[in-house]
């Protein structure tokens, strides 16, 4: 399984173990010790379905595991399908859930004094809490993870606590600050090989390099990374890729070519159910929507933005300023108007709507 993963055929990966988990569950006589082997094997399989950006099936693998280890009072091993099922409800765009998922799966690890696994639950809940917008929080977390990390010398949890604090920094405008440490996840992540954390660090670094007026150079590491992605077939993360590509585009007063990619972003957002980065890259759309003068299709999505409860904090505050500007010209109740109506809308419907449109 850890070959496979090193080497990026998650999808192999996935069918093995429900292969195996098929096996465990055609046993006659089910007892406490393969219901427990069974529900690490679950565990195991909702892990490459949050790789696959298959979330819902995730968060159902999850949810068995745990439950099968509650039946059994075996609480030492509920921190990893907590860990994971929370992975999963972020990468649907539940925040909330996936906070108090990853902070039980932190406190079951400390219980069982397992470094890799705080040092991993601390990673992933400083992750959630920067998109939730609590960055002293964030960086709290993340901090006690690197060094339980570099205490324990474990150089990928290093690497991605590394990478989500040059993520943090960047949202806080510490550009030299996140360029420095998103260059030390690069090189670490490079030596162990890790493909996942070296593209996602790739994208991080972009972002600052563009932020920088660094845009060729942003651009060559995002095609390295988009490349990875695809090879892997990392939905998610390409899609994540495909965002940051279009503001290489927009940093280089391209607007069509950026148009474009935040479409295909959208579309492979939007396929695999992956709400925050659908709200994430409609915030685009919107802006450049609103520079060609659109200003009805900008003002209704930015109102859809402000208001869903999936939007991270960053993309939400961005849209609200936009919103605020875009709706300056307007009487209050056509204000009010406009968010009633965002309020009634499915966003996965409208999303739809507007995909077949642009077809």
């Amino acid at each position: 399984m850890v070959l496979l993963e090193l080497r990026g055929e998650y999808l192999a990966a996935e069918r093995l173990y429900a292969h195996t988990a098929a096996q465990l569950e055609d046993q006659n006589a089910p007892n406490q010790a393969s219901e427990i082997i069974l529900a690490r094997v679950l565990t195991g399989q909702s892990w490459f379905c949050f790789r696959l950006a298959q979330f819902e099936q995730g968060r159902a693998l999850s949810a068995r595991a745990f439950s099968l280890l509650q039946k059994h009072d075996a609480w030492q091993h509920t921190a990893y399908p907590l860990l994971i099922g929370g992975a999963n409800e972020f990468g649907a765009g539940n925040l909330a859930a996936a906070r108090e998922m990853t902070a039980s799966s932190v406190e079951v690890y400390r219980r069982s004094q397992d470094a890799f696994g705080i040092a991993g639950a601390l990673n992933n809940l400083g992750q959630i809490t920067t998109a939730l917008g609590e960055f002293d929080a964030a960086e709290n977390y993340l901090r006690a993870s690197l060094e339980v990390a570099r205490r324990a010398g474990i150089k990928m949890l290093q690497c991605s606590a590394l990478e989500n604090l040059g993520a943090l920094e960047f949202q806080r405008g510490e550009l030299v600050q996140a360029q420095r440490d998103l260059e030390e996840c690069l090189t670490l992540a490079r030596e162990t090989g890790d493909q996942y954390e070296t593209a996602t660090t790739q994208n991080s670094l972009a972002r600052v390099l563009v932020a920088r007026g660094e845009t060729q150079t942003a651009a060559a590491l995002l095609q390295d990374a988009e490349n990875t992605w695809r090879k892997l077939g990392d939905r998610w993360s390409l899609a994540n890729t495909l965002l940051a590509a279009a503001q290489v585009q927009r940093a280089l007063n391209q607007p069509l070519p950026a148009e474009g990619l935040y479409w295909s972003a959208l579309e492979t957002a939007h396929a695999i159910n992956a709400t925050t980065m659908v709200l994430n890259v409609l915030a685009g759309i919107a802006e450049l929507r609103a520079a060609r003068g659109e200003m009805d299709f900008a003002r209704a999505w930015c109102a859809v933005i402000v208001q869903h409860p999936a939007a991270e904090a960053a993309t939400r505050e961005r849209a609200m300023h936009c919103f605020d500007e875009f709706t300056a010209p307007l009487d209050a109740d056509a204000v009010q108007a406009l968010r009633t109506r965002a309020a009634q809308r499915d966003l996965r419907t409208a999303v739809a709507q507007l995909l077949d449109e642009r077809a």
